[in-house]
């Protein structure tokens, strides 16, 4: 394939799995170990990626570095840390102790991307080859104040074995409008209902967190941190979510975010039955030589 996108590949990793009982960022998902962060790697790869930046904990690092170790990735990988004490010195010392949230994660990359322009996705979710290609329409068009959104059919991101929170896309000639978060999505026949008992259309078009930014975000991040570390930084529940801040940047008019759907099949490991489930899914794209059988052909 003749790629001309050159990008930096973000990857938040940082989770801590607590819904599902471990390192769902690293659990094998076929026989040979590989796990849907490694799909995601290869997909990058093939659509352009230049670096691969890994957000997560210092204390799984080395899990991370095992992992990739006999892999031929060609392209650099990096780790950069997310802890909940990387936050400016006058908000020190906190009390907290669960991560800040997505995007307190982003302004970790601060100084570490070396594109201007960079994609962000989350390490647990699969979002399948032709979401990358989606993505390489929109990478020529992202400037410091166009960034991009690649999102999901609703019908395509749920699970089968508990409730899911999801960003609603509302878009207006293709720009995105707004973000709207529902919290314990339940699909009830052709529809799907939230915890407020609104009910949303199967092909309604969500956010999985796969955005195109320009480095320009990272500054805006940084300040919208601290104001929400003003009213929040010893508030254990409080997340610095990243969409609310894209949200509040169309508002003010300082960004637009343009969009390219997909018709991906999308999946994730949110419950520990939903491991089974990706392991279906990839051999059955295995099977259909969509991916090659052994991945990254390690030699031995």
């Amino acid at each position: 394939m003749n790629v001309n996108n050159s990008f930096t590949l973000v990857i938040l990793a940082a989770g801590l799995g607590s819904r599902f009982g471990g390192l769902k960022q690293l659990t094998p998902i076929t026989p040979l170990n590989e796990c849907i962060i490694d799909f995601s790697i290869y997909d990058a790869i093939s659509n352009g990626a230049s670096e691969v930046i890994l957000v997560i904990r210092k204390a799984t690092q080395l899990y991370f570095e095992t992992h990739f170790k006999d892999k031929p990735i060609n392209i650099p990988i990096t780790y950069v840390y997310q802890e909940t004490q990387s936050i400016p010195e006058q908000y020190l010392p906190t009390n907290r102790t669960k991560p800040w949230g997505t995007g307190h994660a982003l302004i970790m990359l601060t100084k570490h991307v070396k594109t201007e322009t960079f994609i962000m996705i989350n390490a647990d979710d699969f979002y399948g080859a032709n979401a990358f290609k989606a993505a390489n329409k929109l990478l020529p068009l992202i400037t410091a104040n166009t960034y991009g959104i690649v999102p999901y059919k609703l019908e395509n991101t749920l699970s089968d074995y508990g409730t899911v929170s999801r960003g609603e896309c509302l878009f207006k000639n293709n720009h995105l409008v707004k973000i709207i978060e529902h919290t314990q999505l339940a699909r009830e026949n052709q529809k799907v209902t939230t915890a407020n008992g609104k009910q949303l259309a199967l092909d309604t078009l969500v956010s999985m967190n796969f955005w195109l930014f320009h480095t320009s975000v990272l500054t805006y991040l940084s300040h919208y941190f601290q104001l929400f570390l003003d009213q929040h930084k010893d508030n254990q529940e409080a997340e610095f979510f990243l969409p609310e801040v894209i949200s509040t940047l169309i508002q003010k008019k300082h960004i637009n975010v343009i969009s390219e759907p997909t018709n991906s099949d999308w999946f994730g490991i949110t419950y520990a039955e939903d491991r089974e489930v990706a392991k279906e899914k990839i051999n059955d794209l295995k099977h259909k030589e969509i991916y090659p059988e052994q991945l990254w052909n390690v030699t031995s």
